[in-house]
C-alpha cells in the first residue's frame, strides 16, 4: 500500500475511535472487557499468558495468518496509557467492514500482528510506573526477577517475532532537539551492544522508523524525536534487538492542547498500522528523505506547563528580572483515575531557551507571592459562599480554615487552603521548588493571579484551578 494509507486512516480515525475510554487514566477492567468482546470475532486468538505480581491476568491477543510476526506490548510502565488505547483503535480497525477490507484482508495474510495491551496491570491499576514489587520492569531483562519481565520474555522465546514495538510514554518536557516544539513523538533502533554496532535487525529498525518520521514530519513537523542510543544491558528493548527482533521504540510526549493524549492516540493508531502495511510489503526499505539519523536528539526538561517571562521579583529587599518555569504534577490519591494536581516552580533565571504548554509574558510587572485571606473559615457551607471573585482579585491565593475542612491533601476549590494557627508563615518567597502560587502586580493593581501553578481565568468555570493544596507549614 501507498503511503497515503496512512493519511486515509487519519481522515478515518472516528469510525475506530473506542470512545469508552477517552483519559489517560482508565480501569484494567476496561480493558479486560474489551478483549473479552473479541472472542467472539474467529479472526482473533485471546490467551491468557500469566498473572502479575498482585495476580492479575495477562493477556495475549493474536490476529493474521501471515509469515511475519509483528509483536506490539504497552504499559510496561503503568503510568503509559497512550499506545494501549491506540491498540483498542487498531483493534477496531481490524474487525471493522469497510473501504479497507482488502488492505485487512492483505494483513492477514501477510503478517502475524502479536499484542500485549497492558504489560504492567499493577501499576496501572494505580497509574504508577513501577511494578508491584518497586521495580522499573524495563530494567528487568536480565535477572528477570518481576513476574511480568518473565512473560514478556517466554512470549519472546516462544514467537521470535521478526518485529518488535516497545510502546511508552515519555516526559511531556522535552524538545525535538533544539527546535520550540516538544517532543511529542520519539522514536529509537536500540542498540544491541556498547559498540552501538548496526546489523540487519537493527538497520531494519533504522529503515522502519526512517519511513514513519516520513509520514509524521507532513503532519506534526519539527515535533519528532529521537533517544541516545547508548546501550543499556538490563533493558528490554536492547536485549530484544540482541535477540533477533528488529525493536523499535515509540514513545508519545506532550502536544500542546492535547492534555490526554488523545491527538498523539490518534497518530499511534495511524502509525501503527502504516508500519504493518509497510513490513508486509517492504515498503520501508525504500529510501526516504529523511533518514534515520537526520531525527534529532530529545533535548531533556526545555519545555514547562507554564512559563511566566520577564517577571519583576523582589528578595531582600532587591529587585531583579526572572523568568518562571512551573511544572504540575499528578499525584496519585486513590487509585488510577484520583488525583490531584500539584504544582512547584520548577525553574526561575533566564529561561530564554526554554518555551512553556502556556506562556504569560507580564513584560516587567511585578510578581508577588500569594497572601492569605486574612479572615478565617470554619465550614464546609462558609467556603461555599466565600466571594472568591472579591478574594482572587484582591491577590488572595489561600485562604485560612479550621482543622475541620482539612481533610485530604488538596481542595476542590480554586485557592488553596492553609491551617489556621499557620497563617503567619504562608506568604513565601517565590523559589525553586516552592509553591505556585503568585499575583502579577502593576502599580497597584492585581492583573493576574496563579493559583496551584493555573492562571485564574474568570471567565471559566472553576476559574480553570483544577485544584487547590492544603499548606501544613
Amino acid at each position: 500500500m501507498k503511503k497515503e494509507f496512512f493519511f486515509k486512516l487519519l481522515d478515518a480515525y472516528q469510525r475506530y475511535h473506542h470512545s469508552a475510554i477517552t483519559t489517560k487514566r482508565f480501569k484494567y477492567e476496561q480493558i479486560i472487557s474489551v478483549i473479552n468482546s473479541l472472542t467472539t470475532n474467529q479472526r482473533f486468538c485471546i490467551e491468557k499468558v500469566g498473572y502479575s505480581f498482585e495476580e492479575r491476568n495477562i493477556f495475549l491477543v493474536q490476529w493474521g495468518q501471515g509469515d511475519v510476526k509483528i509483536m506490539l506490548w504497552s504499559q510496561m510502565h503503568g503510568d503509559e496509557s497512550t499506545a494501549t488505547r491506540a491498540i483498542l483503535d487498531v483493534w477496531n480497525f481490524l474487525i471493522a467492514d469497510d473501504d479497507f477490507n482488502e488492505i485487512r484482508s492483505d494483513l492477514f495474510k501477510k503478517t502475524t500482528l502479536i499484542f500485549i495491551p497492558v504489560l504492567n496491570p499493577d501499576g496501572a491499576s494505580l497509574f504508577k510506573r513501577r511494578t508491584a514489587q518497586g521495580i522499573d520492569m524495563n530494567r528487568d531483562a536480565v535477572r528477570l526477577q518481576t513476574p511480568e519481565a518473565r512473560i514478556l520474555k517466554e512470549v519472546i522465546d516462544r514467537f521470535s517475532p521478526d518485529f518488535g514495538f516497545n510502546l511508552h510514554d515519555q516526559s511531556l518536557y522535552y524538545s525535538a532537539g533544539e527546535s520550540p516544539f516538544p517532543a511529542s513523538i520519539s522514536f529509537l533502533a536500540p542498540a544491541y551492544n556498547y559498540a552501538r554496532e548496526i546489523n540487519t535487525q537493527r538497520e531494519n529498525a533504522m529503515a522502519i522508523i526512517s519511513y514513519i518520521n516520513n509520514l509524521l514530519q507532513k503532519i506534526i513537523p519539527g515535533h519528532v524525536g529521537r533517544y541516545d542510543d547508548t546501550f543499556n544491558p538490563r533493558a528490554f528493548g536492547d536485549n530484544i534487538q540482541k535477540w533477533g527482533t528488529s525493536t523499535i521504540l515509540i514513545e508519545s510526549g506532550g502536544y500542546p492542547g492535547d492534555g490526554e493524549k488523545e491527538y498523539l492516540r490518534k497518530l499511534n493508531f495511524a502509525l501503527l498500522l502504516a508500519s504493518f502495511d509497510a513490513i508486509a510489503h517492504d515498503a520501508y526499505r525504500i529510501s526516504t528523505n529523511r533518514p534515520y539519523d537526520s531525527i534529532p536528539f530529545n533535548v531533556k526538561d526545555r519545555f514547562f506547563d507554564l512559563l511566566i517571562r520577564n517577571a519583576v521579583i523582589k528578595i531582600a529587599g532587591k529587585e531583579f528580572k526572572v523568568d518562571i518555569g512551573i511544572n504540575r504534577e499528578e499525584v496519585n490519591y486513590h487509585d488510577c483515575n484520583d488525583f490531584y494536581y500539584r504544582s512547584i516552580v520548577q525553574d526561575m533565571g533566564d529561561l530564554a531557551l526554554h518555551h512553556g504548554y502556556e506562556e504569560l509574558d507580564v513584560n516587567g510587572m511585578k510578581v508577588k507571592a500569594g497572601k492569605s485571606y486574612p479572615y478565617r473559615l470554619e465550614t464546609q457551607e462558609e467556603l461555599r459562599n466565600a466571594d472568591f471573585n472579591n478574594i482572587l482579585k484582591n491577590g488572595y491565593t489561600s485562604v485560612v480554615v479550621d482543622d475541620a475542612v482539612l481533610t485530604k491533601p488538596f481542595c476542590d476549590f480554586p485557592v488553596n487552603f492553609v491551617h489556621h494557627r499557620k497563617v503567619k508563615t504562608a506568604d513565601l518567597n517565590i523559589k525553586p521548588e516552592g509553591p505556585a502560587d503568585f499575583i502579577v502586580m502593576e502599580e497597584l493593581e492585581v492583573k493576574h493571579t496563579i493559583v496551584n501553578g493555573f492562571v485564574v481565568n474568570f471567565s471559566k468555570e472553576g476559574y480553570g484551578v483544577k485544584n487547590g493544596l492544603v499548606y501544613r507549614y
